[in-house]
């Protein structure tokens, strides 16, 4: 970790609690961008933007200014950011907080779904229904 951390950081992905978004950007730019940061080609970025839009419902708000978003909105785009890269190592600090029933379902069957593709999942939540659910 030490020798190599641009390395290490390539294989996680981190979700904070307090993650903040950049208002004039669209979530498809946000997560574009993140990509970029990571390397990512352009096909690439467009490819795996696809798929986590399918995976966490994203396509009505995609395309939207994130400043007008709701906290659900805001949560789905910070996990795909976080998650554009397809890191193997993924931590979610309270990723349901203050979502809505519909979106935290969403993001606990995605959470799930990561799981079941073979990446490490570390999750921290107080909602104890969640951690049985996973």
């Amino acid at each position: 970790m030490v020798r190599d951390a641009q390395k290490v950081r390539a294989h996680v992905g981190f979700l904070a609690a307090s993650t903040a978004l950049y208002g004039r950007l669209t979530a498809r730019e946000t997560i574009a961008y993140f990509g970029k940061l990571n390397g990512m080609a352009a096909e690439e970025i467009q490819h795996r933007t696809q798929r986590l839009a399918d995976e966490l419902d994203m396509h009505e708000f995609l395309d939207r200014r994130c400043d007008k978003f709701s906290t659900g909105m805001k949560q789905k785009t910070s996990i795909a950011r976080t998650l554009i890269h397809d890191p193997m190592v993924m931590i979610f600090d309270e990723p349901t907080v203050g979502l809505d029933v519909m979106a935290a379902r969403t993001i606990v069957r995605f959470v799930r779904d990561c799981r079941a593709r073979g990446k490490t999942v570390i999750y921290s939540t107080h909602v104890m229904s969640e951690v049985e659910k996973l």
